[in-house]
């Protein structure tokens, strides 16, 4: 069923309102996807994967191979610690276990059925599919890299005639991706986290929540910022560990380790506010001597004369920030 205005459960609200999280004026606001840092088991072989769709290694520095795309989105490619048990995603491939994480990226397309057909002109299976009763159309298809981490293509509203689909097609200039999920627990406080920190205020979408329940919410809330970057909380958590799944003992494991955001801010600026509200803020030199060593050598220095930071949201979940400078 199709909706000119914001589901809130069953009640829609009016297409010409805004609804926002807080009115609270956040503390910067994110203005674009730069990059996100993957790890893998194996480098060649991941990069072999994204090479097919539109991928191409610009450089290696450090552990961390930097893989450039059309669309602008940079993958930050990095050997983990160890494999998934079995090949099985932690965060996707359990059924009555699920944790926090960023558990899928996705991208818009201008058809999906055409997508399909490159994506398996190159090899590449589906591993799902998002339709709605009573409607044939496919309005998402799903994919796994070798471990397992999930992506997304989408086509929000018609579909455009596609002649020959390619790789340069996926995202565009304009909106690099279209969404990375981010699995929470907490989702009220989560929300409002996200507005108020980073400028996710603008609300998409929201539906019930039943803390009672947690594996049958199933249905995402949607948030964006001004610049209209945005989010997807999954809120079908119902592990909540003391360290985050893909990090537990200090070993990296595959999947999407952190989101790397610009922010309209500079880093000085951004980094005395975020402290001030009680958020751990670890600089790049610190990162080695932090609760984050984990990361070392695998993110990208910043060039000289500019820096960034890395947070982490109330479940643990890895946000860089890159600012104005």
């Amino acid at each position: 069923m199709a909706h000119n205005g914001l589901l809130h459960g069953n009640q829609v609200i009016s297409a010409d309102v805004t609804p926002v999280v807080s009115s609270k004026t956040p503390l910067t606001s994110v203005v674009q996807y730069s990059a996100l840092g993957v790890a893998v088991s194996n480098v060649p072989q991941s990069i072999a994967f994204y090479n097919k769709l539109g991928w191409q290694l610009k450089e290696t520095t450090g552990l961390v191979s930097i893989l450039s795309h059309p669309n602008g989105l940079e993958l930050h490619v990095f050997e983990s610690d160890r494999a998934h048990v079995d090949n099985k995603n932690i965060l996707m491939d359990f059924d009555d276990k699920k944790y926090p994480g960023i558990n899928h990226m996705s991208f818009a397309v201008p058809n999906v059925a055409s997508a399909k057909e490159f994506l398996e002109s190159n090899g590449l299976s589906l591993s799902g599919i998002r339709q709605y009763p009573k409607d044939p159309r496919i309005y998402a298809i799903f994919i796994r890299d070798p471990d397992q981490t999930t992506l997304e293509f989408e086509k929000h509203g018609e579909e455009e005639i596609v002649d020959s689909f390619h790789s340069g097609l996926i995202g565009n200039a304009q909106r690099p991706i279209d969404h990375v999920g981010i699995r929470v627990s907490d989702p009220n406080e989560v929300l409002v986290w996200y507005a108020e920190k980073l400028g996710f205020n603008n609300l998409v979408a929201k539906f019930e929540y039943n803390p009672e329940k947690p594996l049958s919410n199933v249905r995402p809330w949607i948030i964006r910022t001004k610049a209209g970057v945005e989010i997807n909380l999954i809120l079908n958590t119902n592990e909540t560990p003391k360290e985050h799944v893909l990090t537990t003992g200090g070993l990296v494991a595959p999947g999407i380790l952190f989101t790397v955001w610009q922010v309209d801010d500079t880093i000085a600026n951004i980094s005395s506010k975020l402290k001030a509200e009680g958020v751990v803020v670890v600089g790049e030199s610190d990162v080695a001597t932090s609760h984050l060593k984990f990361l070392a050598n695998r993110f990208v220095v910043s060039p000289a004369g500019r820096t960034s930071i890395f947070i982490q949201d109330p479940c643990l979940n890895i946000i860089r920030l890159q600012g104005s400078e």
